[in-house]
């Protein structure tokens, strides 16, 4: 049976599995993380994965045109549905529907709903330019990320109808959820910005230039926001202030990101990869081994680096992340 907590949680955005062979369930016991099975979901890739707390069943989206279902207990495909190019699966648990952006050139509808029970379709909906679909739990709606509109669509997961649309900056895609703070950051492809949205107003209350904004995770416990940066960068945002906080070296640009346990980012590469950067979010910054920038109020100009052991380096940025290769 699939373990739904582990040592190491993987964020769906940028899952990149079943690649020709299949998809690889994987399971955690303790600290030990083996290959219990393998499940046979087509010959393309995996884009997306999401669980469904209530029936115990696991949801993807493969490339190669499919939503699909694997029961957990036995670890076997139990429902499959053709759309034309699936994307992303988000899952709600009050109301125990499944929704996934889809491209179809034959139609308008771009969100399927399907049955959390059942499997099977509710319906479709019409949505310009859907991507990245996340489901906040205490509004109990959708945010689905608009491409072609430069804009988010807020659903009524009640009645799986659009309320209205937050526009954003260009070309949004990936997002994710401030929990503590319940703000939504909105990642823009196109203009290298994130979007900051206040889930009380539906409103963006500040966009934050990071140069590029390709992946992303929030880390609870720390109250962060960590954002692809520039190559061999990653931006971090404080989840109070809304404001870059911190910029810490990669080896080579960040494509998904993770946690262990609550303590802890890891992020991986694209150019390496088997490299994997952990960066631990409660430790003070240790400016001589681990080059930082400091942002430009704290009179050094963005971009600079500080590698070099400050006072006010460490001071300012206490409790920021070093990283270490594992």
């Amino acid at each position: 049976m699939l373990q739904s907590k582990g040592s190491l949680e993987v964020k769906p955005e940028d899952v990149m599995l079943g690649v020709l062979a299949g998809l690889l369930l994987t399971v955690a016991t303790g600290t030990a993380q083996y290959v219990e099975d393998s499940v046979d979901v087509g010959a393309r890739a995996v884009g997306s994965l999401v669980y469904n707390s209530r029936e115990d069943v696991l949801y993807g989206a493969s490339e190669e045109g499919t939503l699909f279902a694997i029961s957990c207990d036995s670890n076997r495909v139990v429902e499959s549905l053709h759309l034309q190019y699936a994307f992303r699966v988000a899952y709600d648990s009050i109301d125990n529907k499944a929704y996934c952006t889809f491209y179809n050139t034959q139609t308008d509808d771009s969100v399927l709903v399907v049955d959390g029970a059942t499997h099977t379709r509710i319906k479709s909906m019409p949505l310009d330019g859907a991507n990245t679909p996340v489901w906040d739990a205490v509004s109990n709606k959708l945010y689905v990320s608009s491409y072609s509109t430069n804009a988010v669509a807020v659903v009524d997961c009640a009645t799986d109808s659009v309320l209205m649309y937050i526009p954003v900056g260009a070309c949004p895609l990936k997002m994710c959820i401030n929990t503590l703070r319940r703000k939504l950051y909105v990642l823009n492809y196109d203009d290298g910005t994130v979007s900051i949205v206040d889930m009380a107003t539906n409103q963006v209350i500040r966009t934050v230039a990071t140069s590029a904004a390709n992946a992303g995770y929030y880390c609870r416990s720390a109250d962060k926001f960590y954002c692809s940066g520039p190559s061999g960068q990653s931006v971090v945002i404080g989840g109070q202030c809304d404001t870059v906080i911190a910029r810490c070296l990669y080896q080579a640009p960040a494509v998904s990101s993770a946690r262990s346990g609550t303590r802890a980012l890891v992020s991986s590469t694209s150019e390496l990869p088997t490299l994997v950067v952990a960066m631990t979010t409660s430790r003070p910054c240790r400016c001589r081994t681990t080059p930082c920038w400091l942002p430009s109020s704290l009179g050094e100009s963005p971009g600079e680096c500080s590698s070099t052991p400050r006072a006010d380096c460490c001071t300012a940025l206490q409790r920021e992340p070093t990283k270490s290769a594992f």
